[in-house]
């Protein structure tokens, strides 16, 4: 299981990413192997106007320190990618 920080998308002058637990299970038998994978949404982080709020998948707001526990270090990755993203889009 890891939990990943999803690729950023632009909607609406908004920069959107989920926080999501990856999990792939190689099932392997004499007649070969095979994989079962699931990817779950932990969180939604939004970055608009210099702040970031972040939300439960049901839409629930959620702290900064309740997404950092998930994933500690995220919210200023998610930062530092928004800069990224928004050089390239031209913004």
């Amino acid at each position: 299981m890891s939990i990943v920080l999803d690729a950023i998308i632009q909607a609406r002058g908004a920069q959107i990413a989920a926080l999501c637990r990856v999990t792939v299970t190689p099932l392997a038998s004499q007649s070969g192997v095979a994989a079962w994978a699931e990817k779950l949404p932990l969180a939604v982080l939004v970055h608009r106007a210099g702040t970031v709020a972040c939300y439960a998948p049901n839409g629930a707001a959620m702290t900064h320190d309740a997404v950092e526990a998930l994933l500690p270090g995220v919210i200023g990755q998610f930062i530092a990618a928004t800069k990224g993203s928004a050089e390239r889009s031209g913004r």
